[in-house]
């Protein structure tokens, strides 16, 4: 059962927000991330930007939360960056996983695929990536 906010009871006022949330984000906030390049198997490169918690809880050997962004984001969307911000105050490390041509790494090699969601090999190549 969904119930919406008081603010935005309808799908359009809820979109606003969002766009709204964007706007401020990215004007106003600086990005959480250091970023990783991480080269894949078939000479493909792709963005990891990382959240990592404060030292005091970073000390604690927590797993790693992997993001995968949705279809027209990359780590920059107000989405992702609050979900890793969230998730580094808790302690837990996070990365967020760009897909070949987002994140702004050039894809303009003779390893540039595309695809609307993803590869999986991409997904086992940064899995091995983010496990050293």
């Amino acid at each position: 059962l969904y119930w919406p906010t008081w603010y935005a009871p309808q799908a359009l006022l809820q979109l606003l927000l969002v766009g709204l949330k964007e706007v401020r984000s990215r004007l106003l906030q600086r990005s959480p991330y250091s970023r990783e390049v991480c080269a894949l198997r078939d000479g493909g490169r792709i963005a990891l930007d990382w959240v990592l918690p404060e030292a005091d809880l970073a000390a604690k050997m927590l797993p790693v939360c992997v993001l995968l962004h949705g279809a027209f984001m990359d780590s920059a969307s107000v989405t992702m960056s609050d979900l890793a911000r969230d998730l580094a105050a808790r302690g837990l490390p996070a990365v967020v996983m760009n897909r070949r041509g987002y994140g702004g790494v050039d894809g303009c090699d003779e390893s540039f695929r595309v695809t609307m969601f993803g590869f999986d090999e991409d997904l086992d190549d940064v899995l091995a990536c983010v496990g050293r």
